[in-house]
Parts: C-alpha cells; sequence; structure tokens
C-alpha cells in the first residue's frame, strides 16, 4: 500500500525530527531563506504582533504603570510595523527592478503589472503608509495631547491595512476560489487584523467613553486583531 505524505503517524513525527534538526543545523536553503527580505518581514511582524498582544493584554488587565506595559509595547511594536512595510516595500521594488521597472513610477506602472500584480502594489504602497501613520499614533501616546490628534493617525493607517488586506484576499481569490492554500490564510489574516485595528481606532477617536467601552471596543479589538496578524506571520514564516 502505498503512504500519501502526512497520511502516517511516523511519517509526521520523522518530519518533526527533521524540521528541528533543520533549525539547529540549517540546510543551505532554510540558511539562506532566513536572510532573505521575506522571511524578515513576516519576522518583523510577528514581533510587532507579539508587543501589540502584550500591550493590549496589560492594557484590559489593568496596571499601575501604563507607560512601561502598555504605550512603550506599543510604540515598540509600531516601529517593527514599519520596518516590516518598508522590508516589504524594498522586496518589491527589488522584484520590479529585476523585471527591468521602477517602483511607483507611473510612466511604468503596465510594465510593472506583469510581473507583480496590481492589487500587490496598491497592498504594498498602503501597508507603508498605514504603518507609517500608524506608528505616529504610538508615538503620539507619549503625549498629552486630545483624543482626535491621538488617534486621527490611528484611524487613518487601520483603514489603509483593512484596503490593504482586502485587496489580498482579493488577489489571492479567497472569495472564488479558496483552496486552503498558506497564502490564502495570511491574506485573511491581515484582512481581519485591519478590520479589528480600524475597530479600535474609530472608537478610540471618540471622546468621553466609559472605562468599559474603551476595554472592549478599543483594547479587545487590538488583542484579536493582533493575534490575527500574529497568525498570518506565523503561516508566512512556516
Amino acid at each position: 500500500m502505498n503512504v500519501q505524505e502526512g497520511s502516517s503517524p511516523t511519517w509526521k513525527r520523522v518530519q518533526v525530527a527533521d524540521d528541528a534538526f533543520d533549525f539547529w543545523y540549517p540546510s543551505w536553503d532554510s540558511w539562506s531563506f532566513r536572510r532573505t527580505l521575506a522571511y524578515w518581514i513576516s519576522v518583523l511582524y510577528m514581533e510587532g504582533s507579539m508587543l501589540f498582544i502584550f500591550g493590549a493584554a496589560f492594557s484590559i488587565a489593568g496596571t499601575s504603570n501604563q507607560t512601561a506595559l502598555v504605550t512603550i509595547p506599543y510604540f515598540v511594536g509600531g516601529i517593527a510595523f514599519l520596518f516590516g512595510a518598508i522590508a516589504g516595500t524594498l522586496e518589491l521594488k527589488d522584484v520590479c527592478q529585476v523585471s527591468g521597472v521602477w517602483l511607483f513610477k507611473p510612466s511604468k506602472m503596465k510594465e510593472m503589472s506583469r510581473s507583480v500584480s496590481w492589487h500587490g502594489i496598491i497592498a504594498t504602497a498602503l501597508y507603508l503608509f498605514g504603518a507609517a501613520a500608524f506608528h505616529l499614533n504610538t508615538l503620539l501616546g507619549f503625549f498629552t495631547v486630545s483624543r482626535a490628534v491621538e488617534w486621527f493617525p490611528a484611524t487613518v493607517g487601520s483603514l489603509c491595512f483593512v484596503v490593504g488586506g482586502v485587496l489580498e484576499v482579493l488577489r489571492n481569490d479567497c472569495f472564488t476560489k479558496f483552496e486552503n492554500s498558506a497564502g490564502q490564510w495570511v491574506s485573511i489574516s491581515n484582512a481581519v487584523g485591519g478590520l479589528l485595528f480600524l475597530i479600535a481606532a474609530t472608537t478610540g477617536i471618540n471622546s468621553g467613553l466609559s472605562h468599559q467601552v474603551m476595554l472592549w471596543a478599543v483594547d479587545f479589538p487590538y488583542l484579536i486583531g493582533s493575534i490575527a496578524y500574529l497568525i498570518g506571520s506565523i503561516i508566512s514564516v512556516w
């Protein structure tokens, strides 16, 4: 009887052992992958997501040291997201240069679309702009400013994340031809994470909200949205 890969418990144990060995004694392929932009984009988003989970969890639990346990994790997580978005832009730039075209140059957009879909081009630009706007929001957390000033960048950044995630979902045919692929699940995770961040930001911009409303309509969506981004990052690395 022919045994397909993954159908035998013995095969699974061997595969886990091989993965563990490859981690400590990497092959050339795994060693080189860990030095690619694609790998570090996922790692940076993963680190940003974990820091946002950390900050949101302490904000929900309540802490007397808001700056150290909430504001700083959000701020550093915002830096990780921003660097991840910059790395994504550099990766797209490399692809376009290899194809002989230049990134975001209007006269070259038609040529770019032959090597990279327009969904990917626009989503990359939106993620970069959104991450920059969101990082501004985390920076303003250190200062005493109005809620509108503090949360407007987060609202704009989250909207960029949502649109970028939806473009990824459309690009990977998640609605029309779902194949349970890693790329489709990453797209869905990004879209869900962006939507939850947008819910939190559009709620947070309103003044006069009670503590309970802030807890469940701002901190909780940030927590779940960050978990969604973390899942997408882990899938990308795997």
